[in-house]
């Protein structure tokens, strides 16, 4: 199973010590913002460095950022691009 930024411990602990946006996480940990951002969202997992960074910077221990999420099949699939019928163009056909 895969494991998740308990995001909302990191965000309380952050706001804690005066960082109230991803903006100031990242000044104060030096992790991205990119980074942070998919760490939040649950789209990537987060690093051992990326935990002890947040501990040292929080003192929050490593064991209580993270938790583990059941993998579960995507509800909705990717978002296609509809293209109206008119809009489409035929390719002549022979010679």
């Amino acid at each position: 199973m895969p494991l998740l930024l308990a995001k909302w411990r990191v965000l309380q602990r952050a706001q804690e010590a005066g960082d109230d946006s991803v903006y100031k996480i990242s000044q104060r940990t030096g992790v991205s913002q990119a980074a942070l951002s998919r760490l939040f969202k649950g789209r990537s997992e987060p690093s051992l460095q990326t935990l002890w960074t947040f501990r040292y910077h929080y003192g929050l221990p490593v064991d209580e950022q993270v938790t583990e999420v059941a993998e579960l099949p995507n509800p909705m699939p990717p978002r296609q691009r509809r293209v109206p019928a008119d809009h489409i163009v035929q390719q002549p056909t022979g010679s």
